[in-house]
């Protein structure tokens, strides 16, 4: 039986040097452009402050907690929500 052709399998040091001739590419273009005679203007189109959010400025409505909370735990989680849900459903 002929033997089946093989894919080199990359691995670390593939991926190494791959990476480090990435990272020379970028180097040259930063060299590239740190170095040009052309000058980059950039326009500025306007200086203001910036505008504030309405939803920003508006609070969330205070929901008051009896003191008095039950000692059962789920029994109280289940009020709270069943109480939140009735608030919701009549906003």
């Amino acid at each position: 039986m002929p033997k089946q052709p093989t894919k080199p399998i990359p691995g670390g040091k593939s991926l190494e040097m791959t990476m480090r001739d990435v990272m020379d590419g970028l180097a040259d273009s930063a060299c590239q452009m740190a170095y040009s005679s052309a000058t980059l203007n950039m326009e500025i189109l306007s200086l203001a402050a910036p505008q504030q959010n309405a939803l920003a400025t508006r609070r969330a409505p205070v929901v008051a907690v009896s003191a008095a909370r039950s000692q059962n735990i789920v029994d109280y989680l289940i009020r709270r929500e069943s109480n939140l849900a009735y608030r919701t459903a009549t906003a």
